[in-house]
């Protein structure tokens, strides 16, 4: 079994000393005693365990001398600022040919069943409204929130039974 001196933990785990010796005093990585110059010395199984548990957030990140930018790869999971407008313009289109096609066929429902589309469809909103601003609610206010969501499916049943009544 490999032993390393902190020096050459640190070459061999791109990890410097400094965040070793941090480790070390916190525990999370075991060394041996050294002797003379050397003060201690870490066995190759253990440098290997840290690298495997705690190495992304002790691994020292490298910048070119060519004034390259570093790109971390979780830029990946987000979308630039275009993509998202075209995308907002896209659902937007999207919701405006569906009102349009809504508002050909409004015209051809009776007035009863009109004025009850138009009652369904604002308690619908109603309840999207609740719902988003019962979600803005805290951890702190968690049963206040479980009781009013609850209250607003009573209601809503209700009003499904008084339509269908």
């Amino acid at each position: 079994m490999r032993k390393f001196t902190l020096y050459q933990a640190a070459r061999y785990s791109k990890i410097s000393r400094y965040k070793l010796e941090q480790a070390i005093k916190e525990d999370l990585l075991k060394t041996i005693n050294g002797k003379g110059n050397i003060k201690c010395f870490i066995y190759e199984e253990e440098l290997k365990s840290f690298i495997d548990k705690y190495g992304e957030q002790y691994v020292r990140h490298e910048f070119n001398d060519d004034k390259k930018i570093y790109i971390s790869p979780e830029i990946n999971n987000f979308v630039s600022r275009d993509i998202h407008e075209r995308m907002l313009a896209e659902k937007e289109r999207i919701i405006n040919i569906l009102e349009a096609q809504n508002d050909k066929f409004l015209p051809l429902i009776s007035d009863s069943d009109k004025a009850k589309y138009q009652i369904n469809h604002r308690v619908s909103e109603l309840e999207t409204i609740a719902n988003e601003a019962l979600e803005l609610l805290t951890e702190e206010h968690q049963r206040e929130k479980e009781r009013l969501q609850d209250r607003v499916k009573e209601i809503m049943q209700g009003l499904a039974q008084l339509e269908l009544g």
